[in-house]
């Protein structure tokens, strides 16, 4: 199939015109170019890509959960604790990132199920820095909890290493007893495509 508009035999004349209007439709081609223009066998790679990242998503279970509906046989008691620095460490989640590409943290979304009466936080940390704030991640209401800018992989939280770990602690206001039935968290990453 040509591309172009103008094809010239033996001793025809060159012109500008002529000229000029192959390279536009050239550049008219290129920019219309679609997926399905490209051969799989292409060899373009992931670094050309103009969105080279592909979502990826780890979930743990940092408190087990002891049965269905309020049956539980098992329960966290949590510390009073109201800072980072002295909660219980309740778990970690290891990040693996292939040698030679990025990843990012874009968000952390967690759930608890409680009994009690007190004021459960959780405090989120990567490499001893806390992410959210100093105060903790508020859990007394039982739902789902989000730690992410408003546009998650367009603006991620962190960049990170391989086996960068996100750990997690627990505590609460110590105003009254609380005790976790449960809690879920899910990391929201974006990973550099492999070519």
């Amino acid at each position: 199939m040509g591309i172009v508009t103008k094809t010239w035999s033996g001793s025809e004349a060159l012109t500008a015109a002529d000229l000029n209007q192959n390279f536009t439709d050239i550049e008219d081609y290129i920019q219309a170019l679609t997926n399905s223009d490209l051969s799989q066998d292409a060899g373009i790679t992931s670094d050309k890509l103009l969105d080279r990242y592909g979502p990826f998503f780890i979930t743990k279970n940092l408190v087990p959960h002891g049965g269905a509906g309020a049956d539980f046989t098992t329960e966290f008691t949590m510390p009073a604790q109201t800072a980072q620095g002295s909660a219980t460490e309740i778990g970690a989640i290891s990040v693996p990132v292939p040698s030679g590409k990025r990843a990012y943290l874009c968000s952390v979304a967690f759930h608890a199920r409680l009994a009690g009466t007190g004021a459960p936080r959780l405090w989120i940390t990567h490499a001893g820095s806390v992410l959210g704030g100093s105060g903790g991640a508020d859990l007394s209401a039982g739902t789902w909890n989000y730690l992410r800018n408003s546009s998650p992989f367009a603006a991620p939280l962190l960049a990170l290493s391989h086996d960068d770990e996100i750990k997690f602690y627990l505590g609460y206001d110590g105003t009254a007893s609380t005790s976790g039935l449960g809690i879920d968290v899910v990391l929201g990453l974006k990973y550099e495509l492999t070519s």
